[in-house]
């Protein structure tokens, strides 16, 4: 219960410092006017002192208290445009001797005058909006009425139709007469602070201050009657209320802070009570676990217990648990009832472990179904290979065998011919298994590793190779083939050999110049024109992809 007291002794000490010191303030003048007694100086100034403290300390609480930017702003420039029009009115009375300056100063007091009413007005109508709002382009109209009254009283001097002094006297505040101007700016200010709430009723969406919408006029109404009494001269208020500045001035900010309280200017006014009403169970401890603020659906708990959860959360066995964040000068801990969703922790802990398993088995069955498929695919390509090379493996083996009993020089060359051939033929089944199409260079390859073997033996050979664009898998095995068969058909003459693969628009021609004292006319292949040269040189030419050219 202590906490619920404590906001409303605050707030009537702080009105109760305020009401004393505004009657400090308000002696010394109240005594001259009334009884025309002259205090020192000091006093005098000491009462303007606590004007623009309390001003001033408005406009902090403004910062503090207004959620929205742009209505913070305004409202800040209206308090600092206050305490301006308290200076200047210092100057005027305590600072300066000139007569022609002390007109100019009193001209200027409708500067922070016209501008504080228009700025209400652009503080109603920057209620309720974003951040990024940009105000109506009406209201850059009321900005430029309230600019030109200005300059019209700040010209008086010009043409006296603000205030109008005697002829052939000096000018002064003695003996002057209001004109149209002076009540076109009155009639300015009541539009402007009557308008200005009539926006604000209307964007009032707070349904508990529907009863107080009433309040924020009773200050502006005194402000108008008050305005209407100083103007016509009643003798009452020139004996008890006299200063039109600070009386505007107390009476504007009280209409302000009278919106404010009622709830027509959003502020975090009144949050504790509305952090008390909700529905959610919480507190604001101290770093010892001292509750300042606790809402009414709060359950009753040891320090230790709050303090315990401000380091960690807190779980009590009927499923409520205690969570705590660090806030400046303490924590903010709430409590919730989680039983529900232990239960569910639980039960998916369960299902977890039951994936966990099953996950375990789907593995295994994966990298066993995974090491069929690669037997298989190996298998596969094994079979491809026996299937294309067996007549090559076949004779192989024979030759191996002949090697064991007769060891010819003959014997070993097939045999380093055939085991190149089977090497490199082999690796274009498996690249062939990535793609129907084969970079040209692995032919290249191919050649250069049979060329190789049959340097091995003294054999002249010299190739060139001019294929860059990949070749399917069934031209480039044909080539190959076919440079084999010749190959082991003239191995046991042969003695040199030049080859040249390129590609032409009928296709891709390759040209074997050999010499070896075989005839190699037998040789009976597909789109293969064989050319004897003289005895022992022979030309074969073979095309794929078309006809020769």
């Amino acid at each position: 219960m202590e906490a619920q007291f404590k906001k409303p002794c605050k707030e009537t000490i702080r009105m109760a410092i305020i009401a004393m010191l505004l009657l400090i303030a308000y002696i010394p003048n109240f005594l001259y006017w009334r009884f025309d007694i002259h205090l020192p100086l000091y006093f005098t100034f000491q009462s303007n002192i606590i004007y623009i403290g309390l001003f001033t300390a408005w406009g902090i609480s403004v910062h503090y208290r207004i959620i929205q930017k742009q209505v913070r702003g305004y409202l800040i420039s209206i308090s600092a445009l206050i305490v301006f029009w308290i200076i200047l009115r210092i100057i005027k009375y305590y600072l300066v001797d000139d007569m022609y300056l002390d007109r100019q100063l009193w001209y200027m007091y409708y500067v922070p005058m016209l501008l504080i009413s228009s700025l209400s007005v652009l503080v109603a109508m920057s209620l309720r909006k974003p951040e990024n709002y940009r105000l109506p382009k009406w209201t850059g109209i009321v900005m430029m009425l309230t600019v030109l009254l200005i300059l019209m009283v700040l010209t008086n001097d010009l043409h006296q139709l603000t205030f109008s002094f005697p002829q052939g006297k000096v000018w002064t505040e003695e003996d002057y007469k209001y004109e149209i101007v002076y009540k076109l700016v009155f009639l300015w200010e009541v539009l402007t602070a009557f308008g200005t709430l009539v926006i604000l009723v209307a964007k009032c969406r707070t349904p508990r201050s529907q009863k107080f919408l009433w309040l924020p006029f009773i200050p502006l109404i005194l402000c108008v009657l008050y305005a209407v009494l100083y103007i016509t001269g009643w003798h009452v208020l020139r004996l008890f209320a006299r200063d039109i500045t600070i009386a505007f001035c107390l009476l504007f900010t009280a209409t302000l802070e009278s919106c404010i309280r009622v709830g027509l200017i959003q502020s975090n006014y009144n949050y504790d009570e509305l952090f008390r009403a909700s529905n959610i169970s919480a507190r604001i401890t101290d770093n010892n676990g001292r509750t300042f603020l606790s809402s009414e659906s709060v359950a009753i708990m040891d320090k230790e217990i709050l303090c315990q959860a401000q380091i960690e959360p807190v779980l009590f066995p009927q499923g409520i648990r205690l969570s705590s964040t660090p806030i400046i000068g303490g924590h903010f801990l709430w409590q919730e009832n989680v039983a529900q969703l232990t239960k569910m922790l639980a039960e998916l802990e369960n299902i977890n472990e039951s994936l966990q398993g099953r996950n375990i088995t789907l593995q295994v069955e994966q990298k066993t179904r995974l090491r069929r498929q690669q037997l298989a695919q190996q298998n596969r390509i094994y079979n491809i290979m026996q299937s294309q090379t067996k007549d090559k493996v076949y004779h192989l083996s024979v030759l191996l065998d002949r090697l064991e009993n007769i060891n010819n020089i003959q014997i070993l060359k097939q045999i380093a011919v055939l085991t190149a051939y089977l090497k490199r033929r082999n690796n274009l089944i498996f690249l062939a298994e990535d793609s129907s199409e084969i970079p040209a260079v692995e032919l290249k390859y191919c050649i250069r590793e049979s060329v190789q073997s049959l340097t091995l033996f003294g054999i002249s050979c010299a190739y060139d190779f001019d294929l860059k664009d990949p070749l399917p898998f069934t031209e480039m095995t044909n080539i190959y083939d076919v440079f084999e068969t010749i190959i082991e058909k003239s191995l046991d003459t042969l003695t040199s050999l030049h080859l040249h693969i390129k590609k032409e628009h009928v296709g891709i021609i390759m040209t074997m110049i050999l010499t070896a004292h075989t005839d190699l006319s037998e040789l009976h292949i597909e789109n293969l024109t064989i050319q004897q040269e003289d005895d022992e040189e022979w030309r074969l030419i073979y095309c794929i992809g078309g006809e020769q050219k």
